[in-house]
């Protein structure tokens, strides 16, 4: 029997928002039991939140560089012999946040 995408979807995310519901309240202890004093904790914490925050963003604005450019790129391609050159400016260093 296959499973329909968006009913695939759907339980992906209910199984990784449970995972997480079931761990997160075990992770401070899991760090405590390292050795790692509450604000350690506290900072390991805030930098995963951080990095989710941040990742979505960054990595949509690299894909929408990626598509800019293959797109031009086509254009290119079929553009006349003497037509204007044209520079997409896609870098991998270059996002959206500079």
């Amino acid at each position: 029997m296959r499973i329909s995408a968006p009913v695939a979807y759907i339980l992906l995310y209910t199984a990784l928002y449970a995972a997480f519901g079931v761990a997160s309240p075990f992770w401070p202890r899991f760090f405590e039991t390292r050795g790692l004093s509450p604000q350690e904790i506290g900072i390991v914490l805030a930098a995963a939140k951080v990095t989710r925050l941040l990742a979505g963003p960054t990595l949509g604005c690299l894909q929408i560089e990626q598509v800019r450019c293959a797109l031009l790129s086509q254009f290119v391609l079929h553009w006349p012999p003497h037509g204007p050159p044209l520079y997409c400016g896609c870098t991998r260093s270059r996002c959206c946040f500079s």
